[in-house]
């Protein structure tokens, strides 16, 4: 029992002090890398943690259990009691977390399939990048997204290439195709779910909030570095909305103080 306990103190430990640790100073916008990997290492130790505690906490129940009676189940011994309540914890959880994903995994199939029938519809030019295959489509509204497939693509639309100049639309390809590259999918993905699958919890949002964010960074540190960051920084000033700041604080951060 020592040991659940002290893994479950560890799970705890991981949910109070995690945006504590890693949601305040500066030096997150300056490692973003760093700091999305102790986010994601926090979390999925503790995720692990609570794993082991539950599973440790049915082993123990069902041994007290066999040691104190050699009766059926019904028989209402302490281990009797902390088994069916692991399991039942255990089953409720993967109950959320599946009927999460799958809604989840629902709309990404959706979502990918309305895009494919934009890029047939509207697509007016396709060029290759990296590997990677770049479609323009006719769309006024300034547009680009990764596509993660059996085959990674991009999408780009004509209010953001005709808003930019060639350069600073290669940064912006470039962005995207470092979250291909890095499979920042999968870390929002998993974000995203906590997040879903708990809601109420502080540590849960925040994951989610600082995994958009710093993805986003470590994506414009990589078009920084192919493009130059004051190219790269042009872009999102360009691309800054009068609602929407972070595209302009973005830009500053990339630029000499």
């Amino acid at each position: 029992m020592i040991m659940v306990a002290a893994l479950v103190a560890y799970t705890l430990g991981t949910m109070f002090l995690a945006p504590l640790l890693l949601g305040r100073g500066h030096w997150r916008i300056e490692r973003p890398r760093l700091c999305l990997w102790l986010w994601f290492t926090l979390f999925l130790s503790g995720l692990v943690s609570a794993a082991a505690a539950i599973g440790l906490a049915i082993t123990y129940g069902i041994e007290a259990h066999l040691a104190a009676s050699r009766q059926d189940w019904l028989v209402p011994t302490g281990g009797t009691v902390l088994a069916w309540i692991s399991l039942g914890l255990a089953g409720g959880l993967l109950s959320v977390v599946g009927t999460k994903l799958g809604g989840m995994i629902v709309a990404e199939r959706k979502l990918r399939a309305d895009f494919d029938r934009l890029i047939s519809a509207a697509g007016y030019r396709q060029e290759t990048v990296a590997g990677l295959s770049v479609h323009y489509i006719n769309s006024p509204r300034p547009l680009a997204c990764g596509l993660r497939g059996r085959t990674g693509e991009i999408v780009v639309s004509s209010g953001l290439a005709d808003r930019l100049s060639p350069a600073e639309v290669r940064a912006v390809i470039e962005h995207e195709r470092a979250h291909l590259r890095g499979r920042h999918d999968l870390a929002t993905r998993l974000a995203a779910l906590s997040c879903a699958c708990l809601p109420t919890l502080i540590a849960s949002r925040e994951l989610h909030r600082a995994t958009l964010l710093l993805t986003e960074l470590i994506a414009d540190d990589a078009a920084a570095r192919h493009c130059g960051a004051g190219i790269t920084a042009s872009a999102l000033a360009k691309l800054s909305t009068g609602d929407d700041h972070l595209f302009h604080l973005r830009a500053q951060r990339l630029l000499p103080a």
